[in-house]
């Protein structure tokens, strides 16, 4: 359905976008677990700490409002983003 709306080459960033994330949530799994959430799961996760937008054919990645995350990971975060959208629109 995303290809659909986004186009082949979004939808394949899109997904490698998504797997960087979880590799970089995996590599860290340790500190997400010793985070408490309000959420419905037992530990934080990474996704609770982003947000990506697009439209129009543009793609921009930013933390929620309030994140917390440490800086290592959010640096993590923002290299994948650049690897995988380079001149893309990033707001820490």
């Amino acid at each position: 359905m995303n290809e659909l709306f986004y186009g082949k080459d979004l939808t394949e960033k899109a997904e490698l976008f998504q797997k960087e994330l979880d590799a970089i949530q995996e590599k860290h799994i340790e500190y997400f677990k010793e985070r408490p959430t309000d959420r419905p799961q037992d530990h934080d996760l990474l996704h609770n700490h982003y947000m990506v937008y697009t439209a129009n054919g543009t793609v921009m990645f930013n933390f929620t409002p309030g994140s917390d995350l440490a800086d290592n990971i959010k640096a993590a975060c923002i290299e994948a983003f650049k690897r995988v959208y380079p001149g893309a629109t990033q707001n820490a």
